[in-house]
């Protein structure tokens, strides 16, 4: 068996300096290592037809699996990743197709079931072959060490790794004696994250800044309020931006920014921290923006006014302040993850 390679790419893992390997785990590997995850695996399974389409994510390896592989038959395997064609990958050497194995009386019929196995150049057949085998519950437990590690042979894992963010990875394999077998797997990576529009209701509180009313008693003169509530509550929508790493936790972190309005219909602005849960139900803290009321410049708390019907609204003015906030918001557009 034989594979004509475009290239002097090898699945063999490159050889490193011992005291270099130990500088590059320090200095950056080891700060990753906390955050390491185990690479993602795709199976192809050469004994069907396979055109498909998956999602993989981004800053794992991805282990591609082929199974059911002929062991006489040439195959060619091209992976591109975006406009990156890579050379031709060949088979590890093996020389398992010439294994045969010693007839036995009692498991003659299953020793010529493993040896056309070995021969076989069709995957539908290797795959029923496969399972007929190591469902012959006589002479199979007694071979077992000797038939798994040909059993695994019909099986190829390709690692590739440190799958970019928004990337397009297509996994060809070919026959070369057999143009119409051909198996193709296109995985696509999401982007860092996307953005969330979830829609809410914020509490504001007056912890920063604080609005001031007056008013004009009996005797006109200015009078500050006391009835004035230091909890203001504004219906809002709000944008948050999810990254996809944390896009399969319980509750998922994000920055949001929001836009809304008090019961005066004055705009708000806010900006926060959330914790989002299956994309439908979020959590805001932060700051907000929005206008409070105070005493405008030309007057003076126990001023005396002297106009008659002097409208008690000219006595404020409007500014935007800072404030603390809390909300709850939900996707009431299109919930498409469940609460599981």
């Amino acid at each position: 068996m034989f594979l004509a390679l475009s290239g002097t790419r090898t699945l063999n893992p490159p050889k490193i300096n011992c005291m270099s390997k130990l500088l590059t785990i320090l200095l950056f590997i080891m700060p990753q290592a906390l955050f390491a995850q185990i690479a993602q695996e795709k199976v192809i399974d050469l004994s069907v037809k396979v055109n498909t389409t998956t999602t993989v994510q981004a800053g794992k390896d991805l282990k591609i699996k082929l199974t059911n592989r002929s062991l006489t038959a040439p195959y060619e395997i091209i992976i591109e990743r975006k406009q990156e064609l890579l050379p031709i990958m060949d088979w590890p050497n093996t020389e398992l197709a010439e294994t045969k194995f010693q007839n036995d009386d009692s498991c003659a019929e299953f020793l010529e079931n493993v040896n056309q196995l070995l021969m076989s150049v069709d995957e539908a057949e290797i795959k029923h072959g496969r399972s007929k085998i190591i469902t012959d519950v006589k002479c199979y437990p007694p071979n077992k060490h000797k038939i798994q590690p040909l059993l695994a042979a019909f099986d190829t894992v390709i690692i590739i790794e440190d799958v970019k963010q928004n990337e397009k990875i297509t996994i060809t394999v070919k026959r070369p004696d057999d143009p119409s077998k051909t198996w193709s797997l296109i995985a696509k990576s999401n982007p860092a994250g996307f953005w969330k529009t979830t829609y809410g209701f914020a509490l504001a509180s007056q912890a920063f800044a604080q609005s001031e009313e007056f008013y004009l008693n009996g005797n006109n003169v200015i009078t500050r309020s006391n009835d004035k509530g230091k909890i203001d509550y504004m219906p809002a929508v709000f944008f948050t931006y999810i990254p996809f790493k944390h896009l399969d936790q319980w509750a998922s972190p994000g920055l949001t920014a929001g836009l809304g309005v008090d019961f005066n219909v004055n705009p708000v602005l806010f900006l926060a921290f959330s914790l989002t849960h299956k994309e439908n139900l979020g959590i805001q803290v932060g700051l907000s923006a929005y206008q409070l009321q105070y005493l405008k410049g030309r007057y003076k708390e126990n001023d005396v006014i002297g106009e008659a019907n002097f409208d008690e609204n000219n006595l404020h003015r409007k500014l935007f302040r800072i404030n603390p906030f809390v909300a709850l918001s939900f996707n009431i557009t299109n919930p498409n993850r469940s609460n599981d």
